[in-house]
Parts: C-alpha cells; structure tokens; sequence
C-alpha cells in the first residue's frame, strides 16, 4: 500500500513538472506575434495610383480581390459547381475595376516574378469563362493613366472577353496575347 502511495505521489510530481515545463515553453515561444505591414507594394502602389488617375471617379478600383469575391458557379451539378468553385479558391486578383454597383468588368494582373505562364493561364481561363475583361502590365514597364484608360476602353468596346498583354517585353505575356 505505502509502494502504491509513493508510486501516485512520484506520477503526480512528474506530471506536474511536465505542466510547469510547458507552461514555461509555451510562455518563451510567444516571441511571434502579427504585425501590420503595406497592403500594397512599390510597384502595385505605383499602378494603383495610375488606374485612380485614370479611371475614377467612374469606376471603382479594388486591390488584392479572392476571385470568391466576385466570380461564382452556376449550372451543372453541384458537383461540378464545387469543382469550379474550387479551381478559383485560394486565387487573388492584383485589382478589379468595377461599376458603382460593384459589378466586376475589368481584373487587372501585374505580372512579375511571383507566378509562372501555366499559373496565370489557369487565371486567365477562370476570368475568361466569367465575362471578366483582362489587362496584364509588365512590373517592369508601367502602363501611363493615358494608356491604362485606352486599354480599358478597348476592353469595354470590343466585349469583356478581349485580352489585352500591354506594357514592356513580357515574354510570358507575348506568348498568351490574344487578337486585338
């Protein structure tokens, strides 16, 4: 009886000391925390302030939009639905220009470093089915306010479906160019 007293007193001191370690650990781990940083970056900054310049008051121009945001599903099974739901889970467009109502009419893609051709082709398809108009810049040769607002307009004019690669000498663009 008094081996099982000492066996419980030792477990319980064990266990105790294992609470009092992890307690300790868990209060020396939290050396992490959040912080806020830009929403956008330099050179998503500079083209923001260009479609400002030259597409509002007119239109409205949103930054880091969930393709969940603004394109659904409809049609087919739920199954298929889900599918296609999935497919633009998880994808951000750089901006969309929208109507006062918030309906989406333009997405407007910064091509850099970040994402390959077959990336943004996937991107291009999901926008394409939508009805979504397409503009991509090349980060490194930014689009002018005067430049940005004829692109859009030949977006507008020709059907929202149009594709338009402008900007500098994006070879993975070139290779995506469709007729103008």
């Amino acid at each position: 009886m008094k081996i099982l007293a000492l066996l419980l007193t030792v477990g319980m001191v064990a266990i105790l000391a294992v609470l009092i370690a992890v307690r300790i650990q868990r209060r020396a781990g939290r050396s992490a925390r959040f912080v806020s940083r830009r929403v956008l970056n330099a050179a998503e900054h500079v083209l923001h302030h260009r479609l400002q310049l030259a597409l509002t008051p007119q239109f409205h121009i949103l930054a880091h939009v969930s393709f969940a945001s603004f394109i659904g599903a409809e049609g087919g099974t739920e199954a298929e639905k889900s599918f296609l739901r999935a497919r633009a889970r998880r994808k951000i467009a750089d901006f969309v220009v929208c109507d006062h109502a918030f309906h989406p009419l333009c997405v407007i893609e910064l091509d850099g470093k970040s994402r390959g051709v077959e990336r943004d082709t996937v991107r291009d398809d999901i926008i394409r089915q939508a009805g979504i108009g397409l503009l991509r810049y090349n980060v490194q040769a930014l689009p002018t306010p005067e430049q940005i607002r004829s692109d859009f307009v030949r977006t507008r004019s020709q059907g929202s479906r149009l594709e338009i690669y402008g900007g500098g000498t994006n070879e993975a663009a070139a290779s995506r160019t469709a007729p103008v």
